[in-house]
């Protein structure tokens, strides 16, 4: 992006003062003030940068589920160092590529939250893709759960 300020505000409900910026300065003339402009990325590093900034989403699913069944898959706001945010309450909207289901989007209360998978119309040996992601960035994090006939409890 070319803008020479961005402010990464994850949350509407985020103070001000709890938000991450970036300024971008030209390299021959630097800040112009007593301001410490930190170190330098080269163009290449800034993505993995502003990822930093962002909050993610970690899946907490089971590696299998049986043909039919019912599993609680978790799902943790978390910061781009895998922090729990605990004060975060974003609607996440989830996605699955088989199986059903039942609400595609949950609130997190205290950075947490909960729902439910069924692998209806799924045998044994297919898999299943479970994704999570915010409003404008989907599939943030991703979790496989394999259908077998033996589900480890």
């Amino acid at each position: 992006m070319n803008l020479p300020l961005q402010i990464y505000v994850p949350f509407r409900t985020c103070e001000f003062d709890s938000c991450s910026f970036r300024l971008t300065l030209h390299p021959d003339h630097g800040p112009v003030g007593n301001l410490d402009s930190g170190p330098e990325h080269t163009a290449s590093e800034i993505p993995a940068i502003g990822r930093k900034a962002l909050p993610s989403l970690r899946l907490e699913a089971p590696a299998s589920i049986a043909p039919e069944g019912v599993a609680e898959i978790g799902v943790k706001v978390v910061t781009g160092r895998s922090r729990l945010i605990g004060d975060a309450a974003p609607e996440i909207f989830l996605e699955a590529t088989g199986g059903y289901l039942p609400h595609q989007r949950v609130r997190a209360d205290a950075g947490t939250a909960s729902f439910r998978f069924m692998a209806l119309g799924l045998v044994a040996g297919e898999s299943v893709r479970l994704k999570a992601g915010f409003r404008h960035f989907s599939g943030v994090a991703e979790a496989e759960i394999r259908v077998a006939d033996f589900v480890a409890a």
